[in-house]
């Protein structure tokens, strides 16, 4: 039984499920974060962005390793700009592991400070896959 498929590479479909031709390249990028929270404004902080043409499936883990106790720090995923789902929330010493397809972006939200600022700290481990044409 074979599939239909058609590709549209020009809105950023990939293909990743269908199509007879899969070449990928996976790789890993492995790296700490860091930040400080801003008096009375909340900080977001690109963690993670890649420069290709078309959205990423890619698996990995943000671990936040420190900050302020009991303040805990949330996660989105985006694709150009425009948030996919829902943030995660991440406490302080937690780490949370994904496995997420058409994002092009990771960031993290600090929370506002309240009397002082402070640094939060962390790494991001994604490694992706996408299609060589």
């Amino acid at each position: 039984m074979s599939k239909n498929c058609t590709c549209n590479q020009t809105n950023g479909d990939c293909c990743f499920s269908c199509c007879s031709n899969k070449n990928f390249v996976q790789d890993q990028v492995c790296c700490e974060w860091k930040t400080t929270s801003q008096t009375g404004l909340a900080t977001t902080r690109t963690i993670y962005i890649n420069s290709l043409k078309c959205p990423l499936f890619a698996s990995g883990f943000v671990k936040y390793g420190c900050g302020v106790p009991n303040t805990p720090i949330q996660v989105q995923f985006l694709i150009n700009g425009t948030v996919v789902g829902s943030p995660i929330t991440l406490d302080e010493g937690g780490c949370l592991t994904f496995t997420a397809a058409r994002f092009d972006e990771i960031q993290v939200i600090i929370p506002a400070a309240l009397l002082t600022t402070a640094t939060f700290e962390g790494e991001i481990c994604v490694t992706p896959r996408y299609r060589l044409n």
